[in-house]
């Protein structure tokens, strides 16, 4: 292997509720999302695949924790454009976490302030 290709990582899940998947995760959810269901999406995969995605996207739910850590890792590492979220309500958990919910523009959010 070169010294700068990554090494494979083969993924299994633990819970039996949950697909890992390989192959091309914007295809994936435009069909899921195409399916006649009320179930929503949720991803979990970092600035990587969040930037893969950001078209498919249509809530932020930004989870601010109270610890200072001095790096953390992108929402999104590069997105070819802008894409604009409105501010659509928020949770305070009894650990100190905010959870902050933000509605892709044009398109209505599925939480409100409560």
């Amino acid at each position: 292997m070169n010294a700068s290709a990554s090494p494979v990582k083969a993924w299994t899940s633990i819970d039996p509720t949950v697909t890992v998947i390989s192959g091309d995760p914007v295809a994936l959810v435009r069909r899921l999302k195409a399916e006649d269901t009320d179930r929503d999406i949720w991803l979990c995969g970092g600035g990587d695949l969040a930037t893969q995605l950001i078209g498919e996207i249509d809530e932020l739910l930004i989870k601010l924790n109270p610890v200072v850590l001095g790096q953390g890792v992108p929402l999104c590492r590069s997105a070819p454009d802008a894409r604009r979220f409105v501010y659509s309500g928020q949770e305070l958990h009894d650990d100190g976490i905010l959870w902050l919910y933000y509605a892709a523009a044009g398109r209505d959010s599925v939480k409100t302030d409560g």
